[in-house]
């Protein structure tokens, strides 16, 4: 009871701190795994969003336990953003959908364009380049304009990145262009498991400080 009535107080200051009288905002104390609560919780209220922070974990924590972030992105069917400790500004006025561009992105991101629409934003399409999977630009290009040829896209840019690795391309071009948030599609069959050939979605959200926003395919 100690406790709970401190994790309520510190949630009631939250509350008046960061939010107005006309806003409604609910709280919810559960006794469970953090993982298990959240989930449990999300599918009680039909949520459509979820939002963590995350400090990071190494790599072996991760091995051995799993984060609650890593778990809840894994398993989530809704998008879920993730906030770095570092993230002081929280806004969506640049907005960086990184893909491959299959089709089987279409899906995830018609549900970022419904998220990208709440907001007066920009949004920059972005494909990186590999010397290990390296595509022409003019195909690149080609290829994602027929990707979003079906789709009424706000203010948007096209851009291929060529960089020693698809994280660093992603990191390297979000702190180029100051951007908001970086949107990744992520499969959850294996922890994050991205659309390029390796754990993309996983190893962003550990190395950039800018907030990450998964859509499941």
């Amino acid at each position: 009871m100690f406790f709970q009535r401190k994790v309520k107080e510190k949630i009631l200051d939250l509350k008046t701190t960061y939010f107005n009288d006309n806003q409604i905002v609910r709280y919810s104390i559960r006794f469970q795994n953090p993982f298990e609560g959240i989930r449990d919780f999300v599918k009680k209220i039909n949520a459509n969003l979820i939002v963590m922070g995350s400090k990071g974990v190494s790599d072996f924590e991760e091995m051995i336990i799993g984060s609650n972030t890593e778990k809840v992105v894994r398993t989530s069917t809704i998008p879920v953003i993730v906030v770095k400790a570092d993230s002081q500004k929280f806004k969506f006025k640049k907005l960086v959908f990184a893909s491959n561009y299959d089709e089987e992105n279409k899906v995830a991101f018609v549900d970022f364009l419904n998220f990208a629409k709440q907001f007066k934003t920009e949004i920059h399409l972005l494909k990186i380049n590999t010397a290990s999977s390296f595509e022409n630009s003019l195909i690149t290009k080609e290829k994602i304009k027929n990707f979003i040829k079906d789709f009424d896209l706000p203010n948007n840019t096209i851009h291929i990145h060529n960089d020693e690795s698809v994280v660093k391309g992603i990191t390297n071009f979000a702190k180029e262009i100051e951007a908001d948030l970086i949107a990744l599609t992520t499969h959850g069959r294996s922890g994050l498991s991205s659309l390029f050939n390796s754990s993309i979605a996983k190893s962003v959200s550990k190395s950039v400080l800018r907030p990450v926003i998964t859509f499941k395919i």
